[in-house]
């Protein structure tokens, strides 16, 4: 864990799935700063990445941290139960919009209309556009009933641009 003087309201979350010599996963906290550089303030290799470790680790970070309100991370409902535990309800978890849009191609297809519009929703900012994204994963939800768009659908307010800016 290292201790910066700096205000970590914001910040990044990511892990690895076990690629390092040790085979044990590697998950780090980042702030990023006004710069575009960002700061490590925590890492370390965990045994696993079950709650109960995630929340071992968050429990370190909070010592040091104690005023991160809003967390970037991954799709990993471990990482989100285990945050949500340790920093309690002032914290908001958004998901990384990469991760979100490979879920989408990996589940709907590489080519899918649905992954072009999340795209498009990211990079226009707009509620016409969040709002088309939107009624194209209610109609895909509705032929399909996956349990990947149910989530998704479940899901909107971690990962809709609006939503994020809100917060920010």
């Amino acid at each position: 864990l290292l201790s910066l003087n700096v205000p970590a309201e914001f910040v990044l979350v990511d892990d690895t799935s076990c690629v390092n010599t040790f085979h044990f996963p590697v998950i780090t906290v980042l702030c990023p700063t006004p710069s575009g550089a960002n700061h490590v303030l925590a890492w370390g290799l965990i045994r696993n990445r079950t709650t109960q470790t995630l929340q071992r680790f968050f429990s370190f970070v909070v010592r040091f941290f104690p005023n991160i309100r809003i967390f970037m991370c991954d799709r990993h409902f471990a990482q989100r139960r285990a945050i949500s535990h340790v920093f309690g309800d002032a914290a908001h978890i958004f998901h990384c919009c990469v991760h979100v849009a490979r879920n989408i191609k990996e589940n709907t297809g590489q080519n899918s209309t649905l992954a072009s519009q999340f795209w498009a929703m990211r990079f226009q900012r707009t509620k016409a556009a969040e709002d088309t994204f939107v009624a194209t994963l209610m109609r895909y939800n509705d032929a399909k009933r996956t349990v990947f768009t149910t989530q998704l659908l479940n899901a909107l307010d971690s990962f809709l641009p609006s939503k994020v800016d809100a917060a920010l």
